[in-house]
C-alpha cells in the first residue's frame, strides 16, 4: 500500500485501502429489517420537543386543517400526491386566504413529509404558480401584501403616554414596550425572558436571549440595550421600576427565583402571577395601546412593529445595517433588512430632492 501524502501535519497521512485488502471484507451483512426504519415513541417525541413551540404550534394546525380536508375529499394526506397539495392550495385561494398562510402552508406539509421519510414529497410548482397568481390578483385588486407598521420613537412616547405607570399591568406593559423596541425583540424572545436574563449594568441593560429564529443550535445571545433619551421611554429605568414593582407585590420569594419568567401575567386583582406571558400578549399589548394613543390606521400595528420600527428609526439615524441586522438577530442572508433600509431612505437618499 502507498501512503498518499497529506498537507496534514507529520503523522497524519492517509493511506488508501484497495477493498481486497480492507479487514472488513470477510463482514456478513445482515438483511435489513423492520426495527432498521423504526423510531421509537421517545425518539419522536424528542424530535418534536426540538421544534419551537410557536413551529411546532403552526405545524400541528396545519397538518390538522389538510388531514380534515383531505378526509373530506377522500384523498390521503400522507404521503401527498403533487394534484392533491395543488388543489389543496386553489381550495385556500377559493377562501381568499392570505398569500403569507398559503406559503406557510406549502412549507409546512413539505417538512411535515420530511419528517415522516418522505423526503421532496409532494412536488410543489403548480401550487406555487397558483400561489403567484393569487398574489397578482390581490394586487391587482388592491390588497397588496400588507406589513406590520413600523413604530417610530415618538409613536412609542404617546403610547407610554395612555398607561398607569403605578400599576404592574402598567409598568409591564411599558416595559414590553421599551424593552421590545430597544433590543429590536421578537414577540417569542420577549415572552422567554428570565429574570436573570436582563441585567443593569453601567453603559444601560445586559440582555441574554437564549435561542431565538436564528440561533438554530440555541448557543444564546447576548445584546446590550442602553437607556432612552427620555424617561418614560427609557428601558433602562423601566426595567428598574418594574423589578421593584414586581418584588413589592410577589408574596412567595420564591417566585422571584432568577430562572422565572421577567414578564407575567397578571391576575384580575392586578397582581404578578408566576406564570410568564403569552406570546400573543405582546400583540394585544401593541394593538390596544397603538388604538389608546390614537395612531392613525391603528390596525396595522402588531408586535412586529416593535421590532420594524427600531430597525427603521436606526437605519434613519445612519447606523449602518450590517450593526442594525446583527443586533436585531437576523440572519445575515435575511432580505428583510434592505427592505427597512429603503423604507429609511424612501425620501433622505429620494433622487428628486432638490431637483424641484
Amino acid at each position: 500500500m502507498t501512503p498518499l501524502r497529506s498537507t496534514e501535519p507529520p503523522g497524519t497521512d492517509i493511506v488508501i485501502v484497495p477493498a481486497s485488502e480492507h479487514p472488513n471484507r470477510h463482514a456478513t451483512v445482515l438483511p435489513y429489517t423492520e426495527a432498521d426504519w423504526r423510531i421509537s415513541d421517545e425518539t419522536v417525541a424528542r424530535l418534536a420537543e426540538s421544534v419551537p413551540e410557536n413551529t411546532r404550534r403552526t405545524y400541528t394546525r396545519i397538518g390538522r386543517d389538510f388531514e380534515n380536508w383531505c378526509r373530506k375529499e377522500n384523498r390521503a394526506a400522507l404521503p401527498a400526491t403533487e394534484a392533491t397539495l395543488t388543489e389543496y392550495v386553489s381550495h385556500l385561494i377559493a377562501e381568499d386566504a392570505a398569500p403569507s398562510r398559503i406559503s406557510t402552508t406549502i412549507g409546512a406539509l413539505r417538512k411535515l413529509h420530511a419528517v415522516a421519510g418522505f423526503k421532496g414529497q409532494p412536488d410543489t410548482e403548480r401550487a406555487l404558480q397558483l400561489l403567484r397568481g393569487h398574489k397578482r390578483q390581490r394586487a391587482a385588486d388592491g390588497r397588496g401584501k400588507k406589513q406590520a407598521k413600523p413604530l417610530s420613537p415618538e409613536d412609542i412616547e404617546r403610547m407610554v403616554e395612555t398607561l398607569d405607570p403605578t400599576t404592574f399591568a402598567g409598568l409591564r406593559d411599558q416595559l414590553i414596550l421599551t424593552l421590545g423596541y430597544g433590543l429590536m425583540a421578537r414577540r417569542s424572545e420577549l415572552a422567554a425572558l428570565r429574570i436573570a436574563d436582563v441585567i443593569e449594568v453601567a453603559d444601560g441593560l445586559e440582555v441574554q436571549i437564549r435561542t431565538s429564529k436564528t440561533d438554530k443550535e440555541s448557543e444564546g445571545q447576548v445584546r446590550g440595550v442602553p437607556p432612552g433619551s427620555h424617561v418614560s421611554v427609557c428601558p433602562v429605568r423601566t426595567h428598574r421600576l418594574y423589578r421593584a414593582k414586581l418584588a413589592e407585590l410577589v408574596i412567595i420569594p420564591g417566585q422571584l427565583d432568577p430562572e422565572t419568567p421577567l414578564l407575567r401575567s397578571a391576575t384580575k386583582w392586578g397582581t404578578p402571577r408566576r406564570s410568564g406571558i403569552p406570546e400573543r400578549l405582546v400583540d394585544d399589548v401593541v394593538k390596544a395601546l397603538a388604538v389608546a394613543a390614537r395612531l392613525p390606521d391603528p390596525g396595522l400595528y402588531s408586535a412586529h412593529s416593535l421590532r420594524a420600527g427600531a430597525a427603521t428609526a436606526s437605519l434613519r439615524k445612519g447606523v449602518p445595517a450590517g450593526i442594525v441586522a446583527e443586533h436585531g438577530r437576523w440572519s445575515k442572508t435575511s432580505p428583510v433588512i434592505n427592505e427597512y433600509a429603503r423604507t429609511a431612505d424612501l425620501f433622505r437618499d429620494n433622487a428628486m430632492r432638490g431637483v424641484l
